[in-house]
Order: C-alpha cells, then structure tokens, then sequence
C-alpha cells in the first residue's frame, strides 16, 4: 500500500509506477477486511449452511457486473471503472454478510466477529503509518531498499500490533511460549 510505486518501478520500470499503485490500492483495500473475514467461510461449511451464501455471492457478482456496464456507460472512469465498483462490492460483502451471517449460523450476537475485524485493521493502519514515516525519511527505489524497508517496518509494527491484538494475559502467554522471562515486580536493570 505504501511502498507500491517502488515495487512496481522496480518490477515494471517502463510502466508508469503510480497509476498502477493507484489502481492496485483499489483491489488491495478490501483484503484489509476479507483477509480475516475469509475464515468464517469455514462456518458455513461446518454448520451445513451453503445455500445463502452462495447465492448472496453469486449476487454480488451481478450486482458488481451491472455496476461497471452502468458506471462505464455513464460515467467517465474510465479504467478506474472495475477496480473501484470492485472495492465497494468487496467492502459490502466482506463487512455486512460474512460476519454477520457466520454469527447467525452460530447463533450468536450479530456483531461479534466485528471486534477482530476492527483490530484487524487497526493493525493494516498502524502498518501504513510505520510504512509512511519510514517513506519520508529514507528514499525507498530498487529492490534492496525495498526489502529493508519491508523487514524494517515488519519488526517494528510486530512490536506495535503485538500490543494491539493481545490482550495483557495473552501476551504473557505469547512470551511465556516463546521462552522470554518475566521481570519480577520493583527490579528494574539498566
């Protein structure tokens, strides 16, 4: 999202970088949601309840195709055209159905999986922002910055969403399993 026009100067240099930036965001944005959203399919598959949501798919396929045949019809989009109904469609889909029905297939509150949701992308946007700050200060074009970039601001967002995911007794427990010790309480070393 952030180091897209660097990625793709690299991998494409005759090709203009931002364009192609731009139109990637447009498909990417929506993974923020369906990449946890994704999961809860296995519910439908558990709980034998198939029906709904591929016909609920199979119209946002449609909905998705006459949305494009009207905006590039009337509208001046352009290639623009696909990829934003895309997004939107996406968004609806992965936000409004998924997590509501597998919670209705569970018989559980509407909005329970919104909570992991809203993390999930509190995570994507604390990303960015690591992303955004490390763009402004170190010139990032070529593969080999590129990749330090990437492993840079992966360690340092590890870090920051580690705090945002867990909770305190489970990030004990994370730490606990990866071996670090616990500093007793009122000892503190330089």
């Amino acid at each position: 999202m952030v180091f897209g026009d660097a990625f793709f100067g690299a991998w494409v240099p005759t090709q203009n970088a931002q364009l192609l930036q731009s139109l990637s965001l447009l498909t990417l944005f929506p993974l923020i949601v369906s990449s946890i959203v994704t999961v809860l399919t296995n519910v439908y598959i558990t709980t034998n309840k198939l029906r709904v949501p591929a016909l609920v798919l199979l119209g946002v396929g449609v909905v998705n195709l006459l949305a494009v045949l009207i905006c590039l019809k009337f509208t001046n989009l352009g290639i623009w055209t696909v990829p934003m109904v895309g997004m939107i469609t996406q968004l609806a889909y992965y936000t409004l159905f998924q997590p509501m029905y597998a919670a209705r297939c569970l018989d559980l509150p509407w909005a329970t999986f919104y909570k992991t949701i809203f993390l999930s992308a509190a995570c994507t946007i604390s990303m960015v922002a690591i992303c955004l700050a490390y763009k402004t200060m170190i010139d990032v074009h070529g593969w080999i910055p590129l990749i330090i970039a990437g492993v840079v601001c992966s360690i340092i967002t590890l870090g920051i969403n580690f705090f945002i995911i867990f909770n305190r007794s489970e990030r004990r427990s994370v730490l606990a399993k990866i071996g670090v010790k616990k500093v007793p309480r009122g000892r503190h070393e330089a």
